[in-house]
């Protein structure tokens, strides 16, 4: 597959996923993911659990000992191990895999995708079908916004 056919197919599964509709860059989605992820729960299908702001779907597993904070989706499928953490506008599509001593901040995980154990995936988007191994950190830190600057000492 060409570079360009797989973002044009990164691209396809963006504007049809929940956050498509929403008419600005997916990297501004990030910016205010907390929103998003409570106006996309109200549009949610039938199937979904709600605590608070924390909506599970029926068939996933979120074991005990996990952490999640709302806003969070976790979707069909998807499996939440012990000792994960969740927090700051979390979107799992299904047949996601969180890992345990795993964090997952203000990010959206398209389907299929895995985080191992002891991984940080912070303020970004995980494609389709991701395999993120054992201690990984991904932080898509903001710099090039007019308002960020780097210092060089």
């Amino acid at each position: 597959m060409s570079d360009s056919i797989a973002l044009a197919a990164f691209i396809d599964r963006w504007r049809t996923s929940p956050f498509g509709l929403i008419e600005t860059a997916p990297w501004l989605v990030i910016k205010n993911i907390e929103h998003h992820v409570r106006t996309i729960s109200r549009t949610l299908a039938e199937g979904y659990h709600c605590d608070g702001d924390v909506l599970i779907h029926r068939s996933a597993i979120v074991e005990p000992g996990a952490t999640v904070k709302g806003p969070a989706i976790i979707g069909p499928d998807s499996f939440v191990a012990a000792g994960a953490y969740l927090r700051g506008g979390v979107f799992l599509e299904k047949e996601c895999i969180i890992g345990p001593s795993s964090e997952v901040k203000s990010s959206v995980i398209f389907r299929g995708s895995k985080l191992a154990h002891l991984n940080f995936v912070g303020d970004s988007i995980l494609g389709r079908d991701v395999n993120v191994e054992a201690g990984a950190i991904i932080a898509n830190y903001r710099n090039e916004l007019d308002d960020k600057a780097i210092n060089i000492l």
